[in-house]
């Protein structure tokens, strides 16, 4: 089983799932917290911020079947999912070879 605040990846499967992820047990209805959505694919512990989620903070979540969605949506859904996790990755590894007090300066990938 899975256990409560304890996901660091997760893999969606099948082009017409959506998996919803909340803060809150109750799936936020009675306490307001965040809640993140998953297309088709896999999601590491960084790439579960881009979407909305924490890492090691998910406590319920829904796997959602979706109506047939028009193909170039739902590569344009998975696309901009690849890029955010780029753009992420890249920061991290600007910061890690900016020198202590310099700013670094990425461009948006768009």
């Amino acid at each position: 089983g899975v256990k409560c605040d304890d996901i660091s990846s997760l893999e969606v499967v099948g082009d017409f799932c959506k998996l919803e992820a909340f803060e809150f047990g109750d799936f936020n209805t009675e306490h307001p917290g965040w809640k993140a959505e998953f297309v088709a694919g896999k999601y590491d512990a960084t790439e579960l911020a881009p979407q909305g989620a924490k890492n090691d903070d998910i406590s319920s979540f829904k796997l959602v079947r979706l109506p047939n969605p028009d193909a170039t949506e739902l590569q344009g859904a998975r696309r901009e999912a690849r890029m955010r996790s780029a753009v992420e990755k890249a920061a991290d590894a600007v910061s890690k070879l900016t020198p202590h007090g310099a700013t670094p300066r990425l461009r948006s990938l768009q």
